[in-house]
């Protein structure tokens, strides 16, 4: 998984469950997730630590220290995601039920949280946000908060797998402006009555 549409697409393939039936014999169930309801903001939960288990103590860490538990130990995923300013859930994952309707599948990112560290027990977070009615993205860390960019929003992680995307946020695009404004870099500045050109 290298992108946040591979991640959505891997959530609807087909899992293989074995269990045994009442009679004693091997049986071979099919499970399939799909989204049913589509909700107004997006809150996407990107996996960042992952228990190893005791067998696989000794393996050399690709991302830095570990946390050593009774039975393994818990390791950060530097691991880069890529994600978008606009995404469109994949239509394999949304349910047959909901699809007939045609949905709105489109969203628009809004924010996202960092994770800055090497373990699970400490770090520092910071977060990117969109000032919809201004049309700007600023960056805040603690007290301090600083505007950015929109490219720098996409490209937060840094080599080091220090800081990771962890929590991305979007929100539905409702209507025909949302659609279309990053196209013409306008944003309509609504208690102003006004146009007004995206920094």
């Amino acid at each position: 998984i290298n992108t946040l549409e591979d991640a959505f697409k891997h959530l609807s393939q087909v899992e293989e469950l074995q269990y045994k039936s009442d009679d004693g014999s091997d049986v071979i169930a099919k499970k399939q997730t799909f989204i049913d309801k589509l909700p107004e903001v997006l809150i996407v939960h990107l996996k960042r630590f992952s228990f190893v288990n005791k067998s696989s103590q000794n393996d050399d860490l690709k991302n830095g220290y570990s946390n050593h538990l009774h039975s393994g130990r818990i390791e950060k995923i530097g691991k880069k995601i890529k994600y978008d300013h606009d995404f469109t859930i994949p239509t394999d994952c949304i349910s047959s039920a909901t699809r007939k309707f045609n949905p709105n599948l489109n969203y628009k990112l809004i924010g996202v949280v960092y994770h800055h560290g090497i373990s699970s027990e400490g770090g520092h977070y910071t977060v990117d946000v969109l000032r919809k009615e201004l049309g700007e993205w600023i960056r805040i860390d603690d007290t301090k908060i600083t505007k950015l960019k929109a490219q720098e929003v996409l490209s937060g992680d840094n080599d080091n797998n220090v800081k990771t995307a962890y929590i991305l946020m979007y929100q539905k695009v409702n209507n025909w402006w949302d659609r279309i404004s990053h196209v013409y870099n306008y944003v309509y500045i609504g208690d102003h009555d006004e146009w007004r050109v995206k920094k």
